[in-house]
């Protein structure tokens, strides 16, 4: 049978905390890499929304969603809980970190067309917002380390890829980097995370040179 096949770019993005998952959770599966400019010019026609990234089934069934997506790996890798309300605990956290942060916060920016207004918005991004939204999250992390319940779950691995685009520097007009510098609770976080076996064995393979970032220097 067919392994789990996972289709995306080669960064990061929306992918990198289902990958992560189903490395950690040593369930074998397919990192199938479309170049950006191939997707551009011809769209494959198994994306069932006409995005990226998609998840191909050992059935044969392809699903979209990144959400959707990493709920489902979160379950067969028992990274997400069986407990209704432990899994809302989770779920509530992603979708705080993907929703929240990076899709209507940081994203939206991103559509801004007028240069002078994309500038303002991302000044208010680096000086205000990021710095307050991770200060309330950081303010509900419990003692363990772990974004929530006291172990490892998806909430951690959005957390984690999360920080190390925002910690990258690639956006225009924000300090990413100084801003989780300056927070230890989120720098201890990325220490814990970096020590994670399927993160560890995962970066050395596929970002070496790129991950970890160094935020303490």
């Amino acid at each position: 049978m067919e392994p789990l096949k996972l289709t995306y770019f080669e960064f990061q993005g929306p992918a990198e905390a289902i990958r992560l998952a189903l490395t950690i959770g040593k369930i074998p599966f397919t990192d199938e890499v479309i170049p950006f400019e191939t997707w551009k010019t011809s769209k494959p026609l198994a994306s069932p929304w006409g995005q990226l990234p998609y998840l191909t089934l050992p059935s044969g069934e392809v699903f979209g969603q990144s959400h959707a997506m990493l709920t489902y790996v979160g379950r067969l890798t028992s990274l997400l809980p069986p407990s209704p309300l432990e899994a809302l605990t989770c779920e509530s956290f992603v979708q705080y970190i993907n929703q929240d942060l990076r899709d209507r916060k940081i994203s939206s920016t991103m559509r801004i067309k007028n240069d002078a207004e994309k500038i303002e918005a991302r000044k208010q991004l680096n000086d205000f917002t990021l710095p307050e939204m991770l200060d309330s999250l950081i303010s509900k992390i419990p003692s363990s380390g772990y974004v929530c319940l006291g172990r490892l779950t998806v909430a951690d691995l959005s957390l984690y890829t999360f920080l190390n685009w925002v910690g990258s520097n690639v956006l225009d007009g924000i300090d990413g980097r100084r801003i989780i510098k300056e927070r230890e609770r989120l720098v201890v976080f990325m220490e814990m995370m970096e020590g994670v076996e399927g993160v560890r064995e995962w970066n050395l393979e596929k970002r070496k040179g790129k991950l970890p970032i160094d935020f303490r220097s």
